[in-house]
């Protein structure tokens, strides 16, 4: 079995590094410039794909604004150390650092027992508990929350219901069709038609109906999602 995947936090300050920085011309870069050997620890200790928080530092400034991923483990340049990350996406609404430190579920964040570490680990609960606060970060995945499940439930039963008309007009048609020709325009085939012409219409008022609901629902779901 593989490692199971790690979280970080990496600090910059945004005059030096900002995250527009990082998500432009594709999103990947060196992330250089670590010197505390506690720091750089960290970040060799770093895998293929593991996440971190992009987190802005300085005054001011300090919150967490976005999501990188590892693309490329230590290797050194110049003598220095580095990887690779590339930006995954910004956060959904940015947690600065007052209200990260007043959630009762981050108390154990390193972020706040070492605030002058530039790389810092993250516990899976915390990742997930900053995450939750944050409404996640763009492209991890859950971009339409729960709607997307109920949106699809509802085009389902929109396409079912429209299935249904379909198949018991097409089966009425052919019966009073085959009734028609078997029998001639006999009175009795006359009203055998009449009667599934009937059932047809009443059939086809009755889903058009289910399909009209079902559309102004989803319709009304679709414009209040993603506000």
């Amino acid at each position: 079995m593989g490692k199971e995947k790690q979280y970080w936090l990496l600090k910059t300050e945004p005059g030096e590094w900002s995250w527009d920085d990082q998500a432009s011309n594709g999103g990947i870069s060196k992330w250089d410039g670590v010197k505390n050997k506690q720091a750089q620890k960290n970040l060799k200790a770093m895998k293929l794909n593991d996440l971190c928080f992009f987190y802005h530092s300085g005054a001011n400034a300090r919150r967490v604004v976005g999501a990188v991923t590892v693309v490329r483990e230590w290797y050194e340049v110049g003598g220095e150390g580095v990887v690779d990350v590339k930006a995954v996406g910004e956060m959904r609404r940015p947690l600065d650092l007052k209200e990260l430190k007043g959630d009762e579920g981050l108390k154990g964040f390193q972020l706040f027992r070492q605030p002058r570490l530039s790389v810092v680990p993250v516990s899976k609960e915390v990742w997930e508990r900053v995450c939750e606060l944050g409404g996640g970060f763009e492209g991890d995945g859950k971009e339409d929350g729960g709607g997307d499940d109920d949106d699809g439930g509802i085009e389902k039963e929109v396409m079912e219901a429209g299935a249904i008309a379909i198949c018991v007009g097409v089966e009425a048609a052919t019966m009073a069709l085959l009734a028609t020709l078997c029998c001639g325009p006999t009175p009795s085939s006359i009203e055998l038609l009449i009667t599934f012409a009937g059932k047809l219409l009443t059939t086809t008022c009755i889903a058009f109906y289910v399909n009209l609901s079902d559309l102004m629902c989803l319709f009304a779901n679709l414009t209040h999602t993603k506000k």
